[in-house]
């Protein structure tokens, strides 16, 4: 179906660009499986259900992906959940343990090919509970699947599990120690591992950073390490004081985005030096599991997507978003109901993952460039490569919006037709607002209760090479 969107857009203000390309030699890989998830530990049954009994939410807008998602850190399992209501993180499991069925799980009820980065124990200070673990892992699960084993997660946060005068010293000791044991648990040579995962960049302490343990000589001496992961979020809420400074509209700012992902510039510069991967390993708006009106909403959706096409093109290989159950509102979907929510829902944050697998699915050899010269604040444009030709813009219009009328959203028209021709196609992320909870769409689609994909696919015609976004959207533009 053809949208008549174009049609009215004249009576928007706004102001129009023509769009000018860099050479394809600036342009760097585009990872396919650009956004992967991060699954909270105790709640892997929750999305993925248990065995026998699949989550039928879960499984039915995964398979709609239309390239497997990663997946990151997941476990089956009795936990032990404090159910704090005094503490943002008090719905988190504090600890867990699983059996041989949690394989089963990941065997038979994620969604087929979709490769998994197992987390290994490393806080409890026990190798021989690593050793145990990654046996379980290579016993039951077909090894194709599992990029890599993680050891430990956020160990600069560890507090009291460790003494006080725990440091990157400490760390780097375990880990020449640890790995190697690791890996001669598993028959196979080619076992993957990622490290180190700590929270930063403003909670790097005791010098527990990438660039200090290259500076040890710690990923010299350890070749299996092949992913580099560090965590992050922009804002919290994890304290009162902080929870003040989240504002919706400092997400939808791509000179914020830019200046956050040049915090880890020197995390990145010491990956690249040994030609490793870079993973955002747990990621997210707000920490401490999103905060209402903010993590849920299509501002949300926007700024994921800025933020990963921004970090991609710093060096960042690819974002894990973090996932939990139980209200957590950064979640891109929730697989069973919660006190806010009384059934399984998507958050509009889901619908940037699909704007991303829609936009590499016909690429052999996705690359992106950025288009900073036309960048402000609130207009960003990327162009898409398949291998040195260019096949696609990416266009983000960020400016807030509030209100619900159309006929007052301010508008932004692009000038396509230098690059791409004037005759395009248009896909579009939209919503009734930057706060929009509801109602948002991908290319005229969206996600019903039963986690199926609704309504025909709308691509819109452009015959003059121009094309207009409203405030707080986003396309794919290519040639018709």
């Amino acid at each position: 179906m053809t949208l008549s969107r174009v049609l009215f857009l004249a009576a928007t203000a706004g102001h129009a660009s023509s769009l000018r390309c860099r050479a394809p030699t600036e342009a760097v890989p585009l990872d396919k499986q650009l956004m992967g998830l991060s699954i909270e530990f105790g709640n892997a049954v929750d999305f993925f259900g248990d065995v026998g009994k699949p989550n039928e939410f879960s499984n039915n807008f995964s398979k709609t992906l239309l390239i497997a998602p990663k997946f990151r850190q997941f476990s089956t399992l009795e936990c032990v959940v404090l159910n704090d209501p005094d503490d943002p993180k008090g719905s988190e499991a504090q600890s867990v343990i699983f059996n041989a069925r949690l394989f089963d799980v990941l065997t038979d009820n994620v969604p087929t090919g979709s490769p998994i980065i197992f987390g290994l124990n490393y806080r409890n200070n026990s190798l021989a509970l690593a050793q145990q673990e990654i046996r379980a892992a290579y016993d039951h699960m077909d090894q194709s699947l599992i990029i890599a084993y993680e050891l430990g997660n956020e160990a600069n946060l560890y507090g009291p599990y460790r003494p006080t005068n725990y440091g990157v010293d400490d760390y780097a000791h375990d880990m020449r120690e640890w790995i190697p044991s690791l890996r001669c648990q598993l028959p196979s040579a080619n076992a993957k591992f990622q490290s180190p995962s700590f929270a930063g960049p403003e909670l790097v302490i005791n010098g527990m950073s990438i660039a200090r343990l290259v500076e040890l000589g710690v990923p010299q001496a350890l070749p299996e390490v092949e992913y580099f992961s560090i965590h992050g979020y922009p804002y919290n809420i994890c304290s009162a004081n902080d929870a003040k400074k989240v504002d919706l509209r400092n997400f939808l700012n791509h000179t914020k985005t830019r200046t956050l992902i040049g915090e880890y510039g020197s995390e990145i510069a010491a990956v690249k030096r040994f030609g490793k991967k870079m993973h955002m390993g747990e990621t997210g708006s707000v920490a401490c599991h999103g905060k209402n009106g903010v993590s849920n909403t299509l501002g949300a959706a926007l700024w994921e997507l800025d933020y990963a096409l921004t970090g991609t093109v710093a060096g960042i290989n690819r974002f894990f978003f973090h996932m939990g159950q139980g209200d957590f509102y950064y979640s891109m979907w929730e697989p069973v109901g919660t006190a806010a929510t009384p059934g399984p829902h998507i958050n509009p944050t889901y619908y940037a993952m699909l704007f991303i697998a829609d936009l590499v699915a016909d690429l052999k050899d996705p690359k992106v460039a950025p288009m900073p010269d036309l960048d402000t604040d609130t207009t960003v444009h990327y162009a898409i490569y398949d291998g040195k030709k260019l096949q696609k813009l990416v266009l983000l219009n960020l400016e807030y919006c509030s209100g619900t009328s159309q006929s007052s959203r301010r508008s932004t028209t692009y000038g396509s037709a230098r690059l791409l021709g004037k005759k395009l196609r248009v896909r579009r992320l939209t919503g009734a607002n930057s706060a929009a909870t509801t109602g948002v769409t991908w290319a005229g689609q969206s996600v019903d209760g039963n986690g199926s994909i609704i309504g025909a696919v709308k691509t819109e015609s452009v015959d003059d090479g121009r094309v207009s976004l409203f405030a707080s959207e986003a396309v794919i533009v290519e040639r018709a």
